[in-house]
């Protein structure tokens, strides 16, 4: 039960962050991927997702993300993601962003119980390269501790939390993003999986003051055989 005594303190955490948010706004997510498992260690994935804002009135960003992933073992993994986004600006005109990021996670099962714990390097840059807008790059280090029950085979829950730390930011040092959230599986088959989520966002040392995101999301997942 350790695990989810450490994530039950940081969602704590993000609920009175929010007691002080001065801005707050329900998020609707909806994301498909699709991977393909080259050989025992190798695999690729293409994937795309859009979320909605302003209470699901606004599109607030759509992206499509490219990877590849490497597993060494059976614990212990890593990936290269490449993803185009689609951004929503305050001048309400959408702007290109570029996002490169690489993951490397570690996985364990005990029983029906599973935990992982995954790092991600990431860098944004904003606009076209040749471009008179182009901005960054924007790096950050986001760590992730999550738990998954699985119930029978077609069922399982999960959790997490997970912390985002600028590292080139001037106006911002530590942490300055939390996010906590609960989700729920199901396996149609060894092929499609569907997954809804319930996540808390908290962006902190905004110039506005904190920004609160309740953000509920449905995935689906495509395995090609």
């Amino acid at each position: 039960m350790k695990p989810l005594r450490h994530i039950g303190s940081i969602l704590l955490l993000c609920l009175t962050q929010c007691l002080t948010a001065q801005q707050q706004d329900f998020v609707g997510v909806t994301g498909l991927s699709v991977s393909k498992k080259l050989n025992r260690s190798w695999d690729v994935s293409l994937g795309s997702q859009a979320s909605f804002n302003q209470n699901l009135h606004e599109l607030w960003f759509a992206f499509a993300d490219a990877s590849i992933g490497y597993s060494f073992n059976r614990n212990f993994s890593t990936e290269l993601h490449v993803r185009q986004i689609e951004f929503r600006s305050l001048e309400n005109s959408y702007e290109r962003r570029q996002l490169f990021y690489h993951t490397l996670q570690w996985s364990k099962g005990f029983g029906k119980w599973s935990i992982s714990v995954r790092n991600r390097l990431q860098q944004l840059v904003y606009g076209e390269h040749f471009n008179d807008s182009y901005r960054g790059p924007v790096w950050y280090n986001r760590n992730r501790f999550s738990t998954r029950y699985r119930i029978n085979y077609y069922w399982a829950l999960s959790a997490s939390a997970e912390v985002m730390v600028p590292l080139n930011n001037i106006r911002r040092s530590g942490i300055d993003q939390y996010r906590g959230a609960l989700g729920l599986s199901y396996t149609y088959s060894e092929r499609l999986r569907f997954e809804g989520y319930y996540q808390l966002q908290q962006q902190l040392q905004r110039s506005g003051g904190n920004n609160t995101y309740y953000v509920l999301g449905l995935l689906t997942s495509i395995k090609i055989p």
